[in-house]
């Protein structure tokens, strides 16, 4: 089991006063109810609170209209009476992600997700207090994977495999030619390299070894899709990960809001289209947790592994990545910044396999050109 670092809640003190041109006057204090969550208590001084009230009420003066005064030309104090709740609400809605990313960075803290927050005070005498909550990575110190053993093996192509993938290639050109003649009787011929037209491939002999060589290269890529899994999954066990609810929750959501939007867009309703699957919304439910589950804990796994050994993609390997997708729709989307954004994370998961695999003593899969060398 891994050793997993936990803060018996504890609580972190800082305080930030005000400094030259920052307009920073607040403190916090960190609380860990549990080891991937975190609640941050700020108390804002009345200084800062009243600093984003009156940058609230120069932006929106220029639009709003006071009885007696050209638009924006009003005083402050009289434009703050007219908004009333909204100067508080909008310097609310300003100064909160602001100090959070401020604490969060501050505190060198790693949030999984986004902020929520809660209101404790807010008075002109005393300032602003809030608290925000989110989930963060969790401490867990990464263990010995050289012990895991995996159980899957890899599946060899036999001859029969191949006899049938040739009969039934066969089967398929004898009867796309008979349709094409006058006399449906009459016996079919197949010339391979004409009817194949694939390079290379002109004898049965030379169809048959074809066929194998794909079979082959299927059944590795089978193999490795089966082995990384295992991996993932025994290497989870080994990590001792608890997907954190929240998230969890989070990506069922998503999981069901896609399902019920995919069944509205055939023109189905919900309640019939799952009668016609023989399930429900309860036992899709069961599904997709697990699903969600296994996905949030290997992403946090491979957080953690990236972490402790520094693995970072950069700019360069995320330029030329980019560069190799031959689509140009596709490489103009992975040229933009949402686009770069998620290239980058599917490379810091391949780099991130590529260290577990290592870990663990397994080995890389062989490539066409290392095996041809």
């Amino acid at each position: 089991m891994a050793q997993q670092v936990t803060k018996k809640e504890e609580k972190e003190s800082s305080e930030i006063s005000a400094s030259s041109g920052s307009n920073k006057d607040y403190s916090y204090e960190l609380s860990f109810p549990d080891n991937s969550s975190v609640t941050i208590e700020v108390k804002v001084g009345t200084a800062a609170f009243a600093g984003a009230r009156q940058r609230v009420l120069q932006r929106l003066a220029p639009q709003t209209n006071v009885a007696g005064f050209r638009p924006g030309k009003a005083p402050l104090n009289i434009i703050e009476a007219k908004l009333g709740a909204r100067v508080y609400e909008d310097a609310i809605n300003d100064l909160l992600p602001v100090i959070t990313a401020e604490i969060i960075q501050h505190a060198k803290l790693e949030p999984l997700d986004y902020a929520s927050y809660e209101i404790k005070n807010i008075a002109l005498d005393t300032g602003l207090e809030y608290n925000a909550k989110f989930v963060i990575l969790p401490k867990i110190a990464i263990p010995d994977l050289k012990k895991i053993k995996l159980t899957t093996e890899k599946e060899t192509t036999k001859d029969s495999d191949v006899e049938d993938m040739f009969t039934k290639l066969a089967d398929d050109i004898k009867a796309s030619k008979r349709k094409a003649m006058v006399d449906k009787e009459s016996e079919v011929e197949i010339d391979w390299e004409k009817d194949l037209e694939v390079e290379g491939v002109k004898t049965e002999v030379e169809v048959k070894a074809r066929l194998k060589d794909n079979l082959d290269k299927k059944k590795a890529q089978d193999f490795e899709e089966k082995q990384i899994e295992e991996l993932i999954r025994q290497s989870l066990l080994t990590f001792n990960i608890t997907p954190p609810k929240k998230l969890v929750d989070t990506e069922v959501h998503r999981l069901e809001h896609q399902y019920v939007d995919r069944i509205e867009k055939l023109g189905l309703k919900l309640e019939d289209f799952l009668k016609m699957q023989k399930t429900d919304l309860s036992k899709l439910h069961e599904t997709w947790e697990k699903e969600a589950e296994f996905a949030i804990a290997s992403d946090i796994m491979f957080m953690l592994i990236n972490k402790e050994y520094a693995l970072q993609v950069s700019a360069e390997e995320l330029q030329a990545e980019i560069a190799k997708i031959s689509d140009p729709k596709l490489q103009d989307y992975y040229s933009e910044t949402s686009g770069r954004r998620v290239m980058s994370s599917i490379m810091a998961r391949q780099k991130a396999l590529a260290k577990l695999k290592e870990l663990a003593g397994v080995p890389e899969a062989k490539t066409d050109e290392a095996k041809s060398s």
